[in-house]
């Protein structure tokens, strides 16, 4: 079930963000929230990246999650 769902993750992590400017970018990592994630065959405890872009409306929208 995984495997199904990596190239729709890369597909959206690596989306265009063209169609706006964000004069903002924060970028957080969410220590309370650890998730396991599988490298080399071998599962590790990670924390979450996020990255929120926030437009010129004081939008914001989630650019990338790592």
């Amino acid at each position: 079930m995984y495997k199904e769902l990596d190239p729709i993750i890369q597909d959206w992590n690596f989306h265009s963000l063209h169609e706006h400017v964000y004069p903002f970018v924060l970028v957080d990592t969410i220590y309370a929230n650890y998730t396991n994630v599988q490298e080399n065959g071998r599962v590790h405890s990670r924390a979450v990246l996020i990255a929120t872009g926030v437009n010129e409306e004081d939008i914001g929208k989630c650019c990338s999650v790592r």
